[in-house]
């Protein structure tokens, strides 16, 4: 695959009906453009207008029925394009309803499997020293407010490039604020492309 680390660009057109832990939404995109490039992107805007690409991006595979698309996403990379479902396995959809996340595995084991499975260079008390975290032996839902660094940390030991948030409410932003800073501080350090929609300021996450 082209290497997708220095950035890419993808346009589309149709609906979605956007899905977290916490919110449902339906959405629409009407054939815009959006470019990506390493360290933090945030798409600005209210719940209905900011988060259909990045559940896009991320879930057009596993959530098939939650797409009404007018033509099959291709991603622009390098000047080539490539399908989808090329980019998917460098991506991460960083909340709990994603197929990685629902594991019953221990937070410390889904890390070691993630590096064991994708050849990753750094160990994993390398990543769990990155991303500060103390609660390894519960399941991702049962970690409070660390599992935020918890997704981040097992995105990138199985070797994701692409992270993708939930939207994220002022609310929500301002009470996740010291974890969504640290994750995403590490995620650039790491030079990893992090899209995060949200209708908050981006100077609230820097």
């Amino acid at each position: 695959m082209n290497d997708i680390k220095n950035g890419f660009s993808i346009t589309q057109d149709g609906s979605v009906q956007c899905r977290s832990s916490r919110y449902t939404c339906d959405t629409t995109i009407n054939n815009e453009e959006f470019h990506f490039s390493p360290g933090l992107n945030v798409l600005k805007g209210d719940i209905d207008e900011s988060w259909a690409i990045s559940y896009l991006l991320s879930m057009y595979s596993e959530k098939p029925k939650d797409f009404m698309l007018y033509s099959p996403p291709e991603i622009v990379v390098e000047d080539n394009r490539i399908p989808l479902s090329e980019l998917s396995e460098s991506v991460c959809y960083i909340d709990e309803c994603y197929s990685l996340f629902k594991s019953k595995k221990q937070v410390k084991s889904l890390i070691e499997k993630g590096i064991a499975s994708s050849n990753n260079k750094m160990t994993a008390d390398e990543i769990i020293q990155i991303f500060s975290l103390e609660r390894l032996d519960r399941r991702i839902s049962y970690c409070g407010n660390e599992k935020w660094r918890s997704m981040c940390a097992i995105g990138c030991a199985y070797g994701k490039d692409i992270f993708c948030f939930p939207w994220i409410s002022r609310k929500m932003g301002k009470y996740y604020q010291g974890h969504l800073k640290k994750v995403i501080s590490e995620l650039c350090k790491l030079q990893k492309i992090i899209i995060l929609p949200t209708n908050c300021d981006e100077s609230d996450f820097l």
